[in-house]
Parts: structure tokens; sequence; C-alpha cells
């Protein structure tokens, strides 16, 4: 399995209670992220040929050696 594109962008903001003394509160915003991943299957001649064409990134082709 091959990562075809991997995006991460910016989520949602929640909002949670920020509870201080005397009775008094605070509102704190918590960020959130969201990811995509689109997976593609190839087989393993199509590994080779990027392999000898240099095309695959540095640490897959290091896992070879």
């Amino acid at each position: 399995m091959w990562i075809k594109t991997f995006i991460c962008g910016k989520g949602l903001w929640f909002k949670k209670i920020d509870i201080k003394g005397r009775g008094k509160m605070g509102i704190i915003r918590v960020p959130k992220s969201s990811m995509k991943i689109v997976i593609e299957e190839k087989g393993p001649i199509e590994y080779y040929k990027h392999l000898l064409k240099g095309e695959t990134p540095a640490g897959l082709a290091d896992t070879v050696r």
C-alpha cells in the first residue's frame, strides 16, 4: 500500500469552560485538526520499477538495502 496524498488542515474550535476562583469562569478555545489520507494499492512490480528509477522517498529506499 502506498500513501497517494496526505492533507492536514485546521478543524473546528471547541470551547471548554475554565473555572476560576471566586465564582468566575472563562472560556478556553481548543483547536482541533483534520487529516485526510488517500491510500493506493500497488504490487511489488511497481515498487521495484519506482526503486530503479529513483522515484521512491529516501526512507523507503533504505529499507531494501
